[in-house]
């Protein structure tokens, strides 16, 4: 377990560059976390740098602190540029390797790109998606004193556009056509890293965790009012409660066939999410053993926005008994572990 849901909000602070101070009590509102550490500013998807033009105010700009690993649940692919790619070479197959992640202030291309660094030697950078939201998390960790690594392999493309997938019998085989290797990361979400950082240190430790996560139901019908909390921030981390009787309006609203509308659910068997006086999600019995908790009287809990290129994805994490929020126990794994997991399920079908 980890840091109980009050002391969890406490460690919001204001926005980058601010003096740090506590979030006084659970249940604040959304501007004060828009403000905060837990948002991460989103922009168009796409290369964050042309591979030229970097500049430096120093030879060296890493920083030499305390190492810590942003061992998160997500896998995400990196950008290696013409300049770069004699130095990805170097790198072995299919081995995990650590890399650091440096914020590129003085980049003219990009002055929140991201480089990824191998024993000091820049291999790739991170796509401009996800360099712009870990840009500040990242440079947070560093005047905190920590040097930010990332758990990586150089791994062959899967899908891309230099691969054409063949199915022979029940198997999908990927023919290279050309050289096709890149660089595959381990790491978080910027909201998930500033909500780490800003707990307190007897709760937060020494090495990086995520909470267990929970995604919601019917994403679809929850849009308007995530987007209206997420504004221009592509993740966010804000307080909510959750409730399991009845509502007092239709969240779903009418869609003309094909479409369908789903029914409203029977009292027990659904949990409503709420968060700044908004209802944004809800769990279904397909969640039992969640929608049993928040029955059995955990009522409050953190709620985690993401954006994805069509979507507003909600994830939930629940207090205990003690009113404390459980860091993640999933296993990780890397995109082609995950597509072979996946592609063992559809064959156990």
């Amino acid at each position: 377990m980890v840091a109980s849901a009050a002391s969890a909000a406490s460690a919001l602070v204001p926005a980058r560059g601010h003096e740090l101070k506590p979030l006084h009590g659970l249940h604040e509102t959304v501007e004060f976390f828009r403000t905060g550490f837990f948002t991460s500013r989103a922009r168009p998807f796409g290369v964050g740098f042309l591979g030229v033009g970097w500049l430096r105010k120093t030879k060296n700009e890493r920083t030499n602190g305390y190492p810590l690993y942003l061992d998160g649940g997500a896998s995400w692919r990196a950008y290696t540029g013409p300049d770069d790619v004699r130095r990805l070479d170097r790198l072995p197959v299919d081995k995990e390797v650590a890399v650091e992640a440096v914020p590129e202030p003085n980049n003219r291309d990009d002055p929140t790109a991201v480089a990824l660094l191998y024993q000091g030697s820049r291999v790739a950078y991170l796509y401009r998606s996800l360099s712009r939201s870990l840009f500040g998390a990242i440079r947070a960790a560093n005047a905190s004193g920590y040097q930010v690594l990332l758990h990586a392999k150089r791994v062959q493309r899967l899908g891309g556009r230099n691969t054409i997938e063949v199915r022979v019998g029940p198997e999908v085989r990927t023919t290279p056509t050309s050289s096709n290797l890149l660089l595959e990361v381990r790491a978080a979400l910027a909201a998930d890293l500033y909500y780490w950082l800003n707990l307190p240190p007897q709760e937060r430790g020494t090495e990086f965790f995520e909470l267990a996560w929970i995604k919601t139901d019917y994403q679809d019908f929850y849009q308007e009012r995530r987007r209206a909390l997420l504004r221009d921030d592509d993740s966010l981390i804000l307080p909510c409660t959750f409730s399991t009787g009845s509502r007092e309006a239709n969240p779903y609203g009418y869609r003309p066939p094909p479409h369908t509308t789903p029914k409203h659910p029977d009292i027990g068997t659904f949990a409503d999410v709420r968060a700044a006086g908004q209802h944004i999600g809800e769990l279904r019995t397909r969640h039992s053993d969640a929608v049993q908790q928040i029955l059995s009287g955990s009522d409050d809990g953190g709620a985690h926005l993401e954006r994805w290129p069509n979507n507003i994805e909600l994830r939930v994490c629940i207090t205990d008994s003690d009113g404390r929020l459980s860091k993640s126990s999933e296993p990780f794994y890397w995109q082609a572990e995950r597509r072979e997991a996946e592609r063992a399920r559809l064959d156990a079908n």
